[in-house]
């Protein structure tokens, strides 16, 4: 099969360092490779392949790339299509709209395609499908800070009960700070404020499994909090038999939102298949 080609070029800065980062530049290729294979592999390709083939030894810096792989008979789509969909959104600002895996592609192409700062002139991605006379080119659109950014700076307040383990008391800048680490991966570290009145009590239980109340704030979009304002504290004992339901509530607020349970696991499950 005659192989789908993609480009990635990078304008560099004339005025600045005379040159690009290194590791910004290793680091678009491997995601540029990474976002080829992907996209093929959404379209129902498989054994997918994607290897360098020319690179180019004058301004702007280029690297072709041809993707190979093995489809299906009956599999007639465009190995670019999730990449040209997402490098056709992006200019839109309609990220905010896309959930779960949609959105995180979405998230990785604007990674690949923002200027950082002000040392790239500009990113270009060509992609040239096998049925197509002419490559498909894409220009970077300059984004100081990626699409959505905003939305997700947005906050909502809370009162609320967050339980994990109670980490680091920071005293530093006349604020009283501590950290509560919640007992599920993934779920972000809370940075907690306190009162010089409950220095003690947080004291008293570091490194202990605590249930904390107070003002919680957590972006929008967001199922977990980021950061909050303690008025009361209390240590969960170990688990025993005599665990209620009560003693996890609040471990895990809010997950999944309005799903229900069998989808949230479904999902779960989902993702560690991947």
């Amino acid at each position: 099969m005659k192989p789908h080609k993609a480009r990635l070029i990078l304008e560099r800065v004339d005025e600045v360092d005379e040159g690009l980062d290194f590791v910004d530049l290793a680091d678009r290729i491997k995601l540029f490779g990474q976002l080829l294979a992907e996209s093929a592999k959404r379209a129902g390709c498989e054994n997918v392949r994607c290897q360098v083939t020319h690179v180019s030894h004058s301004s702007p810096l280029g690297v072709e790339c041809a993707v190979k792989f093995d489809r299906p008979s009956k599999q007639q789509m465009d190995p670019f299509r999730s990449l040209q969909s997402a490098l056709e959104v992006l200019p839109k600002g309609n990220i905010r709209d896309y959930q779960d895996k949609d959105r995180k592609y979405l998230e990785k192409v604007q990674k690949l395609m923002r200027h950082k700062g002000k040392k790239m002139g500009g990113v270009e991605v060509q992609l040239h499908s096998e049925n197509r006379k002419k490559p498909k080119t894409y220009k970077s659109i300059d984004m100081p800070q990626p699409a959505g950014e905003k939305t997700r700076r947005k906050t909502r307040k809370v009162y609320d009960i967050v339980k994990g383990e109670l980490k680091v008391v920071d005293l530093r800048d006349g604020k009283s700070k501590c950290m509560v680490i919640p007992v599920f991966p993934g779920i972000p570290k809370v940075e907690c404020e306190f009162s010089d009145e409950m220095f003690e009590d947080i004291q008293n239980n570091l490194g202990q499994m605590v249930a904390v109340h107070g003002e919680c704030w957590s972006y929008v979009g967001q199922a977990f909090p980021h950061r909050m304002r303690v008025s009361r504290i209390k240590r969960i004992p170990a688990p025993d038999k005599d665990t209620t339901l009560y003693d996890i509530q609040g471990i895990c607020p809010e997950l999944g939102g309005d799903k229900p349970a069998e989808q949230i696991v479904r999902e779960m499950r989902d993702e560690w298949d991947d």
